[in-house]
């Protein structure tokens, strides 16, 4: 979308026509709430093979809820709100930038870091949960 949107703003410019990147991060939505994650995960289960369900096993799907309810928890959710504020930006301002990152934007940062250092910080902090055929 990136490479969409800047070739549209380099190709349109000449006609006066903006092109503006919004990049939202992580939101306090329905969508981030514990229980919805809890309900799709689990729904995603339930619609699993039983060759998969043996191969991670139970452990694996509660481990993977807590991590992920853990990590949206920790990461300080923006407020939906600030995503429209910067629409309004990108359409009425007169000078809109390019790029408008807005909320959480720690995996659009992570982007930015060498392959080695991302895969660092994504991974530092304790062991992922593990399927069962791995244990």
């Amino acid at each position: 979308m990136e490479a969409f949107t800047d070739g549209l703003r380099r190709s349109l410019r000449p006609f006066g026509v903006k092109a503006v990147l919004i990049e939202p991060g992580a939101h306090k939505t329905h969508l981030t709430s514990n229980e919805n994650y809890s309900k799709l995960m689990t729904a995603a289960w339930n619609g699993a093979s039983a060759e998969a369900k043996a191969e991670y096993g139970e452990e694996f799907l509660k481990e993977s809820i807590e991590a992920l309810i853990n990590l949206t928890n920790t990461q300080g959710l923006g407020k939906i709100t600030d995503v429209v504020d910067v629409y309004e930006e990108g359409l009425l301002g007169r000078y809109p930038r390019a790029r408008y990152p807005v909320g959480n934007t720690f995996f659009l940062h992570i982007q930015a870091l060498p392959e080695w250092l991302g895969d660092w910080v994504l991974t530092s902090g304790g062991k992922p949960p593990r399927p069962a055929a791995l244990k």
